[in-house]
Protein backbone atom coordinates (compact mmCIF):
# COMPACT_ATOMS: atom_id res chain seq x y z
CA UNK A 1 0.00 0.00 0.00
CA UNK A 2 1.42 3.15 -1.06
CA UNK A 3 1.35 5.88 1.66
CA UNK A 4 0.97 9.56 0.81
CA UNK A 5 4.19 12.19 1.92
CA UNK A 6 3.10 13.72 4.86
CA UNK A 7 4.41 17.15 5.95
CA UNK A 8 5.92 15.74 8.84
CA UNK A 9 7.48 13.40 6.46
CA UNK A 10 8.75 16.59 3.81
CA UNK A 11 10.42 17.42 7.04
CA UNK A 12 12.16 14.36 7.95
CA UNK A 13 13.60 14.72 4.90
CA UNK A 14 14.93 18.23 4.89
CA UNK A 15 16.24 16.70 8.42
CA UNK A 16 18.15 13.86 6.22
CA UNK A 17 19.34 16.13 3.53
CA UNK A 18 21.20 18.36 5.46
CA UNK A 19 22.94 15.59 7.62
CA UNK A 20 24.16 13.55 4.17
CA UNK A 21 25.32 17.27 2.79
CA UNK A 22 27.19 17.88 6.11
CA UNK A 23 28.33 13.73 5.65
CA UNK A 24 29.55 15.13 1.85
CA UNK A 25 31.57 18.30 4.25
CA UNK A 26 33.17 15.09 6.58
CA UNK A 27 34.52 13.04 3.75
CA UNK A 28 36.21 15.66 1.41
CA UNK A 29 37.75 16.86 4.83
CA UNK A 30 38.92 13.33 5.46
CA UNK A 31 40.47 13.31 2.23
CA UNK A 32 42.50 16.67 2.53
CA UNK A 33 44.09 15.77 5.93
CA UNK A 34 47.03 13.58 7.09
CA UNK A 35 45.76 10.65 8.48
CA UNK A 36 49.51 9.34 9.43
CA UNK A 37 51.36 5.55 8.87
CA UNK A 38 48.91 2.90 8.64
CA UNK A 39 50.69 1.35 11.64
CA UNK A 40 48.49 3.61 13.86
CA UNK A 41 45.14 3.84 15.30
CA UNK A 42 44.69 6.97 14.62
CA UNK A 43 45.03 6.09 10.51
CA UNK A 44 41.93 3.42 11.46
CA UNK A 45 40.36 5.86 13.15
CA UNK A 46 39.56 8.23 9.68
CA UNK A 47 39.03 4.59 7.62
CA UNK A 48 36.34 4.61 10.09
CA UNK A 49 34.88 7.75 9.99
CA UNK A 50 35.64 7.66 6.50
CA UNK A 51 33.35 4.13 6.55
CA UNK A 52 30.46 6.13 8.87
CA UNK A 53 29.85 9.11 6.21
CA UNK A 54 29.85 7.04 2.95
CA UNK A 55 26.11 7.46 2.48
CA UNK A 56 25.86 10.89 2.01
CA UNK A 57 25.43 10.48 -2.10
CA UNK A 58 23.23 7.94 -1.69
CA UNK A 59 20.82 9.63 0.58
CA UNK A 60 20.45 12.57 -1.73
CA UNK A 61 19.23 10.57 -3.95
CA UNK A 62 17.04 8.42 -2.01
CA UNK A 63 15.27 11.70 -1.16
CA UNK A 64 14.96 13.17 -4.71
CA UNK A 65 13.07 9.46 -5.22
CA UNK A 66 10.91 9.75 -2.23
CA UNK A 67 10.08 13.37 -3.37
CA UNK A 68 9.57 12.96 -7.04
CA UNK A 69 8.35 9.24 -7.40
CA UNK A 70 5.84 9.65 -4.41
CA UNK A 71 3.63 11.98 -6.56
CA UNK A 72 0.27 10.84 -8.02
CA UNK A 73 1.22 11.77 -11.52
CA UNK A 74 4.44 11.17 -13.52
CA UNK A 75 6.86 14.30 -13.46
CA UNK A 76 6.45 16.12 -17.11
CA UNK A 77 9.50 16.49 -19.34
CA UNK A 78 8.88 20.57 -19.72
CA UNK A 79 8.90 21.36 -15.58
CA UNK A 80 11.69 18.43 -15.29
CA UNK A 81 13.87 20.65 -18.05
CA UNK A 82 12.31 23.80 -16.56
CA UNK A 83 13.23 23.81 -13.13
CA UNK A 84 15.65 21.33 -12.48
CA UNK A 85 17.98 20.55 -15.29
CA UNK A 86 18.12 24.35 -16.96
CA UNK A 87 18.98 24.66 -13.12
CA UNK A 88 21.60 22.34 -12.58
CA UNK A 89 22.72 22.76 -15.65
CA UNK A 90 23.81 26.63 -15.27
CA UNK A 91 25.43 25.90 -12.19
CA UNK A 92 27.47 23.27 -13.46
CA UNK A 93 28.87 25.33 -16.26
CA UNK A 94 29.16 28.16 -13.50
CA UNK A 95 30.88 26.73 -11.06
CA UNK A 96 33.28 24.75 -12.99
CA UNK A 97 34.12 28.12 -14.51
CA UNK A 98 34.63 29.98 -10.99
CA UNK A 99 36.50 27.27 -10.26
CA UNK A 100 39.04 27.16 -13.18
CA UNK A 101 39.31 30.88 -12.45
CA UNK A 102 40.73 29.87 -9.05
CA UNK A 103 42.99 27.33 -10.30
CA UNK A 104 44.25 29.88 -12.53
CA UNK A 105 44.30 33.31 -11.22
CA UNK A 106 42.73 36.17 -11.93
CA UNK A 107 45.60 37.19 -14.22
CA UNK A 108 44.22 34.51 -16.47
CA UNK A 109 40.98 36.21 -17.35
CA UNK A 110 43.02 39.27 -19.46
CA UNK A 111 44.23 37.31 -21.93
CA UNK A 112 42.86 34.68 -24.83
CA UNK A 113 45.17 32.20 -23.74
CA UNK A 114 44.02 32.79 -20.41
CA UNK A 115 40.21 31.53 -21.34
CA UNK A 116 41.59 28.96 -22.90
CA UNK A 117 43.66 27.35 -19.66
CA UNK A 118 40.38 28.43 -17.57
CA UNK A 119 37.62 26.54 -20.15
CA UNK A 120 39.83 23.60 -20.30
CA UNK A 121 40.58 23.07 -16.75
CA UNK A 122 39.54 20.13 -15.00
CA UNK A 123 36.73 20.05 -13.34
CA UNK A 124 36.99 20.52 -9.38
CA UNK A 125 36.26 16.48 -7.76
CA UNK A 126 32.60 17.03 -6.49
CA UNK A 127 31.71 18.67 -9.68
CA UNK A 128 30.81 15.17 -10.95
CA UNK A 129 27.37 14.96 -9.08
CA UNK A 130 25.72 17.57 -11.12
CA UNK A 131 25.58 16.09 -15.12
CA UNK A 132 25.18 12.64 -13.60
CA UNK A 133 22.21 13.95 -11.54
CA UNK A 134 20.86 15.69 -14.37
CA UNK A 135 20.51 12.67 -16.21
CA UNK A 136 18.72 11.16 -13.46
CA UNK A 137 16.17 13.76 -13.54
CA UNK A 138 15.63 12.83 -17.24
CA UNK A 139 14.91 9.19 -16.41
CA UNK A 140 12.30 10.55 -13.60
CA UNK A 141 9.14 9.87 -16.18
CA UNK A 142 10.52 6.68 -16.77
CA UNK A 143 11.21 5.54 -12.48
CA UNK A 144 7.53 6.73 -11.83
CA UNK A 145 6.36 3.84 -14.05
CA UNK A 146 7.94 1.30 -12.68
CA UNK A 147 7.45 2.55 -9.11
CA UNK A 148 3.90 3.32 -9.88
CA UNK A 149 2.95 0.96 -12.66
CA UNK A 150 0.15 -1.28 -11.44
CA UNK A 151 0.65 -0.18 -7.85
CA UNK A 152 4.03 -1.14 -7.49
CA UNK A 153 3.54 -4.50 -8.34
CA UNK A 154 7.47 -4.37 -10.53
CA UNK A 155 9.19 -2.39 -7.75
CA UNK A 156 10.60 -5.04 -5.50
CA UNK A 157 11.83 -7.56 -8.22
CA UNK A 158 13.48 -4.42 -9.74
CA UNK A 159 14.93 -3.51 -6.86
CA UNK A 160 16.04 -7.30 -5.92
CA UNK A 161 17.48 -7.10 -9.29
CA UNK A 162 19.22 -4.17 -8.32
CA UNK A 163 21.08 -5.63 -5.45
CA UNK A 164 22.47 -8.48 -6.42
CA UNK A 165 23.31 -8.29 -9.66
CA UNK A 166 24.79 -4.76 -9.17
CA UNK A 167 25.42 -3.86 -5.83
CA UNK A 168 26.32 -7.22 -4.53
CA UNK A 169 28.16 -7.43 -8.16
CA UNK A 170 30.53 -4.36 -7.88
CA UNK A 171 31.81 -5.16 -4.60
CA UNK A 172 32.75 -8.57 -5.15
CA UNK A 173 34.73 -7.55 -8.08
CA UNK A 174 36.75 -5.50 -5.41
CA UNK A 175 37.36 -8.27 -3.36
CA UNK A 176 40.76 -11.04 -4.38
CA UNK A 177 38.17 -13.63 -2.97
CA UNK A 178 35.19 -12.31 -5.00
CA UNK A 179 36.42 -12.62 -8.40
CA UNK A 180 35.28 -15.73 -9.64
CA UNK A 181 31.24 -15.17 -8.35
CA UNK A 182 31.54 -11.40 -9.38
CA UNK A 183 32.42 -12.51 -12.86
CA UNK A 184 28.98 -14.89 -13.00
CA UNK A 185 26.89 -11.76 -11.67
CA UNK A 186 28.80 -9.32 -13.89
CA UNK A 187 27.67 -11.49 -16.80
CA UNK A 188 24.05 -10.68 -16.39
CA UNK A 189 24.57 -6.95 -16.89
CA UNK A 190 22.03 -4.73 -15.16
CA UNK A 191 20.49 -2.19 -17.24
CA UNK A 192 20.06 0.39 -14.17
CA UNK A 193 23.25 2.54 -12.63
CA UNK A 194 23.10 3.52 -8.75
CA UNK A 195 21.66 6.69 -9.07
CA UNK A 196 18.64 4.84 -10.89
CA UNK A 197 18.42 2.31 -8.55
CA UNK A 198 18.90 4.79 -4.70
CA UNK A 199 15.65 6.26 -5.86
CA UNK A 200 13.54 3.71 -6.39
CA UNK A 201 15.15 2.57 -3.22
CA UNK A 202 14.00 6.23 -1.38
CA UNK A 203 10.74 5.90 -2.62
CA UNK A 204 10.31 2.25 -1.68
CA UNK A 205 11.50 3.22 1.98
CA UNK A 206 8.97 6.09 1.92
CA UNK A 207 6.47 4.87 0.86
CA UNK A 208 5.79 1.17 2.74
CA UNK A 209 5.86 0.77 6.36
CA UNK A 210 9.21 -1.06 7.89
CA UNK A 211 8.72 -3.58 11.01
CA UNK A 212 12.19 -2.85 11.45
CA UNK A 213 12.79 -1.39 15.32
CA UNK A 214 15.67 1.10 16.32
CA UNK A 215 18.25 -1.77 17.27
CA UNK A 216 18.25 -3.52 14.25
CA UNK A 217 18.52 -0.51 12.24
CA UNK A 218 21.54 0.78 14.37
CA UNK A 219 23.10 -2.12 14.34
CA UNK A 220 23.11 -2.67 10.23
CA UNK A 221 24.56 0.84 10.19
CA UNK A 222 27.06 0.18 12.45
CA UNK A 223 27.77 -3.57 11.45
CA UNK A 224 28.07 -2.05 7.84
CA UNK A 225 30.42 0.70 8.59
CA UNK A 226 32.86 -1.54 10.68
CA UNK A 227 32.52 -4.31 7.59
CA UNK A 228 33.51 -1.51 5.11
CA UNK A 229 36.06 0.05 6.87
CA UNK A 230 37.66 -3.71 7.73
CA UNK A 231 37.69 -4.52 4.18
CA UNK A 232 39.02 -0.94 3.15
CA UNK A 233 41.51 -1.56 5.89
CA UNK A 234 42.57 -5.19 4.67
CA UNK A 235 42.96 -3.73 1.10
CA UNK A 236 45.03 -0.93 2.00
CA UNK A 237 47.68 -3.65 3.69
CA UNK A 238 47.49 -5.39 0.49
CA UNK A 239 48.26 -2.52 -1.40
CA UNK A 240 50.53 -0.80 0.90
CA UNK A 241 48.39 2.49 0.88
CA UNK A 242 44.99 3.37 1.11
CA UNK A 243 42.47 1.57 -1.08
CA UNK A 244 38.47 2.97 -0.95
CA UNK A 245 36.78 1.13 -2.96
CA UNK A 246 34.45 -0.46 0.17
CA UNK A 247 33.45 3.37 0.28
CA UNK A 248 32.34 3.26 -2.97
CA UNK A 249 28.28 4.40 -3.27
CA UNK A 250 27.77 0.75 -5.71
CA UNK A 251 28.88 -1.30 -2.61
CA UNK A 252 26.48 -3.16 -0.50
CA UNK A 253 27.66 -1.14 2.44
CA UNK A 254 26.82 2.29 1.42
CA UNK A 255 23.14 1.27 0.63
CA UNK A 256 23.16 -0.44 3.99
CA UNK A 257 24.06 2.23 5.58
CA UNK A 258 22.17 4.87 3.77
CA UNK A 259 18.94 2.72 3.82
CA UNK A 260 18.97 2.26 7.97
CA UNK A 261 19.99 6.05 8.15
CA UNK A 262 16.94 6.79 6.09
CA UNK A 263 14.53 4.66 7.74
CA UNK A 264 15.92 5.70 10.87
CA UNK A 265 15.16 9.22 9.89
CA UNK A 266 11.31 8.04 8.80
CA UNK A 267 10.90 6.40 12.63
CA UNK A 268 11.98 9.41 14.22
CA UNK A 269 9.54 11.66 12.38
CA UNK A 270 6.48 9.91 12.67
CA UNK A 271 6.81 8.76 16.41
CA UNK A 272 8.14 12.65 17.11
CA UNK A 273 7.66 15.20 14.02
CA UNK A 274 11.05 17.34 13.69
CA UNK A 275 9.77 20.22 14.99
CA UNK A 276 11.92 23.87 13.59
CA UNK A 277 10.11 23.64 10.19
CA UNK A 278 10.89 26.63 9.00
CA UNK A 279 14.29 26.55 10.25
CA UNK A 280 14.81 22.78 8.23
CA UNK A 281 13.67 23.89 5.52
CA UNK A 282 15.85 27.22 5.30
CA UNK A 283 19.19 24.83 5.48
CA UNK A 284 17.83 22.38 3.30
CA UNK A 285 17.12 25.08 0.68
CA UNK A 286 20.78 25.80 1.08
CA UNK A 287 22.42 22.44 0.87
CA UNK A 288 22.95 22.81 -2.93
CA UNK A 289 25.11 25.96 -2.11
CA UNK A 290 26.84 24.26 0.45
CA UNK A 291 27.84 21.08 -1.53
CA UNK A 292 28.99 23.77 -4.09
CA UNK A 293 30.38 26.09 -2.31
CA UNK A 294 32.78 24.13 0.50
CA UNK A 295 35.52 22.83 -1.61
CA UNK A 296 37.01 26.04 -1.99
CA UNK A 297 36.60 26.54 1.31
CA UNK A 298 38.54 23.91 2.35
CA UNK A 299 41.63 24.31 -0.22
CA UNK A 300 42.65 27.83 1.09
CA UNK A 301 41.68 26.92 4.73
CA UNK A 302 44.22 24.06 4.10
CA UNK A 303 46.71 26.97 2.44
CA UNK A 304 45.90 28.92 5.46
CA UNK A 305 46.02 27.14 8.01
CA UNK A 306 47.77 23.69 6.44
CA UNK A 307 50.74 23.64 9.13
CA UNK A 308 48.61 24.18 12.16
CA UNK A 309 46.17 21.66 10.80
CA UNK A 310 48.57 18.83 10.20
CA UNK A 311 50.07 19.41 14.18
CA UNK A 312 46.29 18.45 15.84
CA UNK A 313 45.01 14.79 15.33
CA UNK A 314 42.76 14.69 12.56
CA UNK A 315 40.02 12.56 15.10
CA UNK A 316 39.86 15.69 16.45
CA UNK A 317 40.72 18.28 13.46
CA UNK A 318 37.83 16.20 11.05
CA UNK A 319 34.99 16.68 12.69
CA UNK A 320 35.75 19.97 13.87
CA UNK A 321 36.84 21.50 10.37
CA UNK A 322 33.78 20.07 9.13
CA UNK A 323 31.65 21.84 11.34
CA UNK A 324 32.99 25.05 10.37
CA UNK A 325 33.52 24.37 7.06
CA UNK A 326 29.85 23.37 6.97
CA UNK A 327 28.49 25.90 9.48
CA UNK A 328 30.36 29.11 6.76
CA UNK A 329 29.34 27.63 3.97
CA UNK A 330 25.55 26.94 4.52
CA UNK A 331 25.37 30.96 6.04
CA UNK A 332 27.30 31.94 3.00
CA UNK A 333 24.74 29.72 0.64
CA UNK A 334 21.40 31.24 2.72
CA UNK A 335 22.87 34.88 2.04
CA UNK A 336 23.04 34.74 -1.78
CA UNK A 337 20.01 32.85 -2.27
CA UNK A 338 18.32 35.68 -0.84
CA UNK A 339 19.64 37.56 -3.52
CA UNK A 340 16.82 38.95 -5.76
CA UNK A 341 16.23 36.82 -9.53
CA UNK A 342 20.21 35.59 -9.35
CA UNK A 343 20.12 33.78 -5.86
CA UNK A 344 19.15 30.62 -7.66
CA UNK A 345 21.16 30.70 -10.30
CA UNK A 346 24.57 30.78 -8.09
CA UNK A 347 23.82 28.43 -4.89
Amino acid sequence: MTAPVSKARCCELDALRILACFFVVVIHTANRLPWGPMSQATWWGCNLYSALVRSAVPLFLMISGANFLSRPEPPEWKVLLKKYVLRLAVLYALWRLLYGIDSCGIAALRSLDGWRQILTTEPKYHLWFLPKMITAYLLLPVLWLIARERNGKYLDGCLLGGILLYFLSQTLRNLPLGGSLSGLLTAFEYPMNSFLLYMLLGYRLSSRESKLGLLPLLLGFGLSALAAAGLNGWLSLRKGGLDDTMYNLQTVFSMTEASCIFLLFRRWGQRRPFGCRKLLTELSAGTLGVYLLHVFLLEHLQQWLGGPLSTVSPLISIPLLSLAVFGLCMAISCLIRRIPWVGKWIM
